[in-house]
This record gives C-alpha cells, sequence and structure tokens, in this order.
C-alpha cells in the first residue's frame, strides 16, 4: 500500500511541470492572476438613439501589486464601448482594456435617461440580472444628463468616483432628500403590479470654477419609462408616506415662531423622524379609502425664538405648525402624483392586495383608473418632543 502511494506521488511530481504550459498562450495555469485583472467599481449604461446602441462606460481598478499598498489614481480606469445589446457593448470594452474584467465587486450602476425610453430598461436589468458576476447589492442611479457624464467625472475627495458615490449614498441616513435603491429592491418594484420605483437623480454640478457630484431627489421611473422628477423636498414626504430604503432618515425642517419682542419670524430648525407607520385600507362604494397614521418624534436643534420652549402652550404651538407643515407637504405630493401624474409612487396597490385580496384579484386590471381616486388621510401621532442639550438660551442680564 506504501509503495502504490509512493508511485502515485512520484508520477504527480512528474506531470505537474508539464501543466505550467497549459491553459493559456504565454504558459501557466488558466487562472486569472491578480495582477492581469481589472475590478469594475461602477457602471454607467446609456442609449445612443442615434445609432441605436446601448453605450457602457465603466470605472475599473487595477490592485496593488504590492501587499497593504493603497491603489493610487493611476490605477484608476475609465473605458468605454457600445454594441447592439448591453452585453455585447460589455464585451466590446474587451478591446480597450489590457486586463480581465471582473464585475463581483462592483458597487454603483448609473442609467442614462435615455434608457429609460422605449422600454430599455428591460434589456438593462435582464443584463445586470442575468451575469453571475453583477451583485445584486449595486447601488442604482438616474443621472440627471448621461451616466458616461458621471462615470468619467473626476472625483473630489476620494480616488475613485465609485468611493466618491458611495460615500454619498451612505449620507442617506442622515438625509431625507435623496433615496437611493439596490439593483435587487429595483429589480423587484419593476415586477409588481404597478411596476413603479423612485431612485435617486445624480448630478454633475458646479460651484465656480470647481465641479462636484450631488445626488438629490429621485426619478420616478413606471413601465421602464422615465415619468417625472421628484424635488428634495417631494421625495422627503414620500419618505414619509412610506419606507423606501431599509435605513429611515431623519428631516430637518425649518418651523416659523416669531419673536415676542419684536414679532419678527424666527426660525427654528427641527429633526423630524417617523418611528412607526399604521397604514390601512378600507373599502367603501367600491373604492379603497387609505389612512396613514404617522408615529413621529421630534428633537429641536436650533431655535431663534424667545418663546419659553418650557411652556406647554408653546410646545403645543411648534407641535401644530410641525403637523401643518407635514400635512401640507404630503397633500402637495399627493396632488401631483394621484391627480396629475396618476402614478403609484406610494405602493398603494401593493396596501390593497395585502389587506384586501379578494378586492386586488377582481379590481387589479381597473387600478388605473382606481388609483387616482383614491382618498387618503394621513394622521400626525407625536410620541416625544425633545430639546437637545439645552431647553432655552436665557437672555443675558446684564447691560
Amino acid at each position: 500500500m506504501k509503495r502504490r502511494a509512493f508511485f502515485l506521488w512520484a508520477m504527480w511530481l512528474m506531470v505537474l511541470p508539464l501543466l505550467q504550459g497549459c491553459g493559456t498562450s504565454s504558459g501557466g495555469l488558466a487562472v486569472r492572476e491578480l495582477n492581469r485583472l481589472n475590478v469594475v467599481l461602477a457602471s454607467g449604461v446609456d442609449y445612443d438613439e442615434k445609432k441605436k446602441q446601448f453605450v457602457i462606460t465603466i470605472q475599473s481598478l487595477k490592485p496593488a501589486k504590492e501587499k497593504n499598498k493603497p491603489s493610487s489614481p493611476d490605477a484608476v480606469y475609465i473605458a468605454t464601448a457600445s454594441g447592439n445589446t448591453v452585453m455585447e457593448a460589455a464585451r466590446n470594452l474587451r478591446a480597450f482594456t489590457s486586463g480581465t474584467l471582473i464585475w463581483f465587486h462592483s458597487k454603483v450602476i448609473v442609467l442614462g435617461k435615455d434608457v429609460l425610453k422605449d422600454n430599455h430598461l428591460r434589456e438593462v436589468i435582464d443584463f445586470f440580472a442575468r451575469n453571475r458576476e453583477n451583485r445584486y447589492s449595486s447601488w442604482v442611479l438616474i443621472a440627471q444628463n448621461s451616466a458616461k457624464e458621471i462615470i468619467t467625472s473626476q472625483a473630489g475627495s476620494e480616488i475613485a468616483i465609485s468611493d466618491e458615490l458611495i460615500g454619498i449614498i451612505s449620507n442617506q441616513a442622515e438625509y431625507a432628500q435623496s433615496a437611493t435603491l439596490m439593483f435587487r429592491d429595483m429589480m423587484n418594484s419593476y415586477t409588481s403590479p404597478s411596476r413603479t420605483f423612485v431612485t435617486s437623480i445624480v448630478r454633475k454640478t458646479s460651484q465656480g470654477k470647481k465641479s462636484f457630484i450631488e445626488i438629490r431627489g429621485g426619478a420616478v421611473v413606471k413601465n421602464g419609462v422615465y415619468e417625472t422628477d421628484l424635488a428634495p423636498e417631494e421625495l422627503r414626504s414620500l419618505r414619509w408616506i412610506r419606507k423606501i430604503t431599509d435605513v429611515e432618515p431623519g428631516s430637518v425642517i425649518s418651523i416659523p415662531l416669531h419673536k415676542e419682542t419684536t414679532g419678527d419670524e424666527a426660525k427654528t430648525a427641527v429633526e423630524l423622524r417617523i418611528q412607526k407607520r399604521k397604514p390601512q385600507v378600507e373599502i367603501r362604494n367600491d373604492i379603497p379609502h387609505v389612512s396613514i397614521e404617522l408615529q413621529t418624534s421630534a428633537t429641536l436643534m436650533e431655535s431663534d425664538t424667545e418663546f419659553n420652549l418650557k411652556d406647554p402652550k408653546t410646545q403645543e404651538k411648534l407641535k401644530k405648525e410641525l403637523d401643518m407643515f407635514v400635512q401640507q407637504n404630503i397633500q402637495q405630493l399627493l396632488t401631483k402624483m394621484q391627480k396629475e401624474k396618476k402614478t403609484d409612487v406610494f405602493a398603494f396597490d401593493q396596501l390593497v392586495h395585502r389587506q384586501h385580496k379578494e378586492y386586488w384579484r377582481t379590481h387589479k386590471k381597473e387600478w388605473e383608473r382606481i388609483y387616482p381616486e383614491i382618498p387618503v388621510t394621513v394622521t400626525i401621532v407625536w410620541n416625544n418632543l425633545r430639546y437637545g442639550m439645552i431647553t432655552q438660551l436665557e437672555r443675558g442680564g446684564a447691560d
């Protein structure tokens, strides 16, 4: 037995050197060596209406050759290619890159608005969903102009534009005026009954001679086609009504409380947080009636008022102003998306489906007619009102 094992081991040692010439034209095993890789970090997809072709732009990074050595800006590489399909465009990138492209670490997908016409989005989703190297956890942004403009932009505070985008997206946990979806959430929304989703808009802007990237506001996509923009304030209102991302952000809003001495308007900054939503649907006269209870908390962040904030009357006044502000903003968004655009960004279809399955089964084909007629009532319940580290900045007594 030992002699047989020794014989097999000796044969393996004799064959091993021969394998070094197999697999590639330059010798060596057919594996993707680290120094031959181009790691794709961000992808942008546009559609050229004149040529009827997809245009894909990538930002890739060559791994550092030395261990524990950070990548330099020279390691960041941009490439653009076009093709009749997204897959063909992606393969044509090989004509411009010396390394092997891998997509396992792709973090961001930017879509140009031309993609959101004539249902080109379906082909893009199919490409990213079907390719096993693409990550479903990639963030999806809609470019105000072209995706290529964003991917080829120079990063401001990071080495690569992908890191810049990821950093800004991570700030949406504290900023309610953007709402960036992951690819898997966009794909699920695309297959929902209303086939509607909202994700953040990214644009290139400038201050003086310096340009930078801004992620603010949202784009509404229905049936794979761009429908309308949501201003930052409108997107904030949408995030009050429904949960879009895993992290619920706080909303800093300014409430006027007039000064007692002069009567001038004194702004009071309050951070509003939605702690819980209780949506209910009742069917009356064959029409769904939606009521949403928002359980909220607020924290006073800054105030120039001279009112005594310890006074219950002042607290009630502040809550009343907050209530009025939230209600007005929500009603404006409901008017726009229900009456004018007739687009269900609020996911009322899913709410009706969950709570009244039989009604949905018999009326889902009429949803386009029913949705604009749905009465919506929003009630705000205040759980607590905090004052921060101080209650009131008292006026000094010295003359």
